[in-house]
């Protein structure tokens, strides 16, 4: 059986260079967008130690997150409790380490989708990040809070 294609349908030609042979693809080199514009730094969280998350756990008896969003906005809503100022990654993933939960590995993405997809928190640096009226109203009154807790 021989197949043929289509009279419709023509056939894709890939492009040759002068001398017949296939060009091949430019390589970009890592962390570039295909416009040439840089990609952000990679940001690598670190523990803060003097922050004292001994009462984390029991604060946390309340809610029941499912997912990155709703721990960083349960992180913040602790932090903001505790009258830290200004909180920032460094403090949010210390929470995570001090629950034994596991951090997410793009950290610096899971904020930025918090703040883009959810609206939890908001922030221009990983040094200021604050808690929105609609992450603060998560917490207190949204799903996040544990039934009958």
């Amino acid at each position: 059986m021989v197949l043929t294609t289509p009279a419709h349908c023509p056939r894709v030609r890939r492009k040759k260079n002068s001398e017949g042979v296939r060009r091949k693809r430019k390589q970009q080199t890592p962390r570039q967008h295909k416009d040439g514009a840089a990609a952000a730094p990679a940001f690598k969280p670190a523990l803060v130690n003097d922050l004292a998350t001994t009462d984390l756990k029991s604060y946390m008896t309340n809610f029941d997150p499912k997912s990155n969003y709703d721990y960083i906005a349960l992180f913040m809503s602790y932090l903001e409790d505790k009258k830290i100022s200004p909180v920032t990654f460094n403090h949010v993933y210390t929470c995570f380490r001090d629950a034994q939960i596991k951090a997410p590995v793009a950290f610096r993405q899971a904020f930025i989708d918090t703040r883009n997809k959810k609206g939890f928190v908001e922030f221009s640096s990983p040094f200021d990040v604050s808690l929105t009226e609609r992450g603060r109203n998560h917490v207190q009154f949204g799903e996040l809070k544990k039934e009958g807790g």
